[in-house]
């Protein structure tokens, strides 16, 4: 990747490169920032990234963490990018010790969180380590933020291995933090979520992080609902809305992830045309924005576009797409697909938060003040209520007599990192290193 010719093939090796050794990618890279060019993985590296998510770390999903891009001179935007864009992806954006946006920062609706880094022509930037076994001091830029993004993911990875690629980004969501990041756009999304389009969800606080992840329990499977909102081609003229009816996937959709708007439309100058949609629950998100140096007139032919700005919304209802000129009033274009790809679980997610506000309820504590017995169905565990027990622990009622119904968490086998009852041969999953057998629910070497 570093002294040759960037292929296809090439990036596909580097992203699928011993994915059951190498838990996480970190990628400062993609296409020219140049506010011109939509590109993205090719058909090879597209199915490595498929492949990392789905086999990667023993079937729990490699984790990509990727730097949104520096093209904020160039006016460029990162849904323009199918790198950073992926729903496989986390997209990480840049923030100034002071709170300020950098220059070089790009916007949009992929960008999951936001670390630190530093201007471009700074006299102080990020310290790191370089090429041929030296450091540097002059790292900067996205490419800068993305690196500390993945040594944060790393040390949540080591408080709790069994979490899978998508665990990881809903937790992302939930410790990063808007703090003093100063952005005009910020808004609180339909799950009362505060979000930006430049920082996402906001900066990730490592010891948030890593604190809940000790106590997360998996989500439920990845459901997926799409769409075909256009079934004959329309003229977009200076604006054009379509609006849709989701309900449908509400039936498998409970709550949010990802959500993708695959668009083929012809256009006289793509970079005038503003794309938003809005969602049910009343969020509207920005696809991309005006790039006045792509003067391209090839239009979007069946490009992607992701937001993260829906997360834990119920995707119940009426979604609505705008399309509008923002350029000459001479500019005419044509859609003539536009497909809505809705990504989410079964579980009523914000109802972990609430969950999670329930741990102080405490019904019963010993003379050091520590809680003994919990209500409303929450487990006991050294000292605390807990909604669910974390890895090592699992539930179980505490005493042998019908009248005792206090629930506490108990230790698994020490062979287990995850199980439903104290044996050996009870493990649901194993501690990093070793393999779990399904058939005997054992580990080994």
């Amino acid at each position: 990747m570093l002294d040759g010719s960037i292929t296809d093939m090439v990036e596909a090796q580097a992203l699928g490169l011993q994915p059951q050794y190498i838990h996480i990618y970190s990628a400062s890279w993609g296409p020219e920032d140049d506010g011109r060019t939509v590109d993205g993985p090719g058909v090879l590296a597209a199915a490595a990234f498929h492949r990392g998510v789905v086999q990667g770390r023993g079937g729990l999903g490699s984790i990509f963490i990727w730097a949104s891009g520096n093209g904020g001179t160039n006016y460029d935007n990162c849904n323009c990018d199918g790198y950073t864009n992926s729903i496989y992806t986390v997209s990480v954006g840049s923030v100034l010790a002071d709170g300020q946006r950098p220059r070089y920062s790009e916007s949009c609706p992929a960008i999951l969180t936001t670390t630190y880094s530093s201007r471009a022509t700074s006299e102080v930037q990020i310290v790191t380590t370089d090429l041929h076994h030296r450091c540097t001091d002059k790292h900067t830029g996205t490419s800068a933020s993305a690196p500390l993004a993945a040594g944060m993911v790393a040390l949540a990875l080591e408080a709790n291995p069994a979490l899978s690629w998508r665990d990881l980004q809903h937790l992302i969501i939930r410790a990063s933090r808007p703090a003093h990041l100063q952005a005009e756009d910020w808004a609180e999304n339909g799950a009362g979520r505060r979000v930006s389009h430049y920082y996402g969800y906001g900066l990730l606080d490592a010891g948030l992080l890593v604190q809940a992840a000790s106590t997360w329990t998996g989500t439920r499977p990845q459901q997926k609902c799409s769409v075909q909102a256009v079934q004959v081609p329309r003229d977009i003229g200076s604006r054009l809305t379509i609006s849709t009816d989701a309900s449908s996937c509400s039936k498998s959709i409970r709550s949010l992830e990802h959500v993708q708007v695959q668009l083929s439309l012809s256009y006289s100058r793509r970079g005038d045309l503003v794309v938003a949609l809005s969602s049910p629950m009343g969020t509207t998100s920005t696809l991309v924005t005006v790039r006045p140096y792509d003067t391209s007139q090839d239009g979007y032919k069946d490009w992607t576009f992701m937001s993260t700005h829906f997360w834990d919304e119920n995707p119940k209802g009426i979604w609505t797409l705008q399309l509008e000129n923002r350029g000459d009033a001479q500019n005419r274009g044509q859609l003539s697909s536009f497909i809505l790809h809705l990504h989410g679980t079964d579980e009523d997610m914000p109802a972990r938060r609430s969950a999670a506000t329930a741990t102080a309820e405490c019904l019963g504590r010993d003379e050091q003040g520590a809680c003994q017995d919990c209500g409303r169905s929450l487990y006991a565990h050294q000292g605390s209520c807990l909604p669910y027990c974390p890895p090592r622990y699992y539930g179980r009622a505490r005493g042998a007599t019908l009248g005792d119904s206090a629930r506490v968490c108990a230790s698994c086998h020490p062979s287990c990192y995850t199980c439903q009852g104290a044996l050996a041969n009870n493990c649901t999953s194993c501690p990093s290193g070793h393999t779990f057998q399904d058939i005997t629910h054992t580990r080994t070497q």
